[in-house]
């Protein structure tokens, strides 16, 4: 999953702790996402990430097509429940996370998603 960014986008660092929501499947004890298949434990940190941000890359999403910038790793998750519900097949669960205060993230007002260093498995 690529997070696309726009120009206007700056990095921002969570003044307090972010609610959001990721799709995926429950697995034992964990919460698995649906793109890379990382494993969330629950009230676990996850490892520190660096948020790389890829210059002028092609892009496909949503019926638009461009030239951007974009995200490749980080933890993906969406700000509104509803459009992640969506955008959630039938086989997978809408999930409450947090992003921590402190946490480096980046916001895509079109998309409404985030992508951060650093995520928490709340539900």
């Amino acid at each position: 999953m690529c997070f696309v960014i726009g120009k206007r986008n700056k990095i921002r660092r969570a003044k307090r702790n972010i609610c959001c929501w990721k799709i995926g499947n429950y697995f034992k004890s964990s919460f698995r996402s649906s793109i890379r298949n990382h494993s969330y434990f629950k009230n676990s940190w996850t490892p520190l990430l660096f948020l790389r941000i890829v210059k002028e890359r092609d892009y496909a999403i949503g019926g638009m097509c461009g030239l951007s910038n974009v995200i490749n790793v980080g933890y993906h998750s969406y700000s509104n429940r509803e459009v992640a519900i969506s955008l959630c097949p039938k086989t997978k669960h809408v999930v409450k996370f947090i992003i921590p205060k402190g946490s480096k993230y980046y916001y895509n007002r079109y998309f409404h998603e985030f992508v951060s260093n650093q995520i928490i498995w709340k539900d």
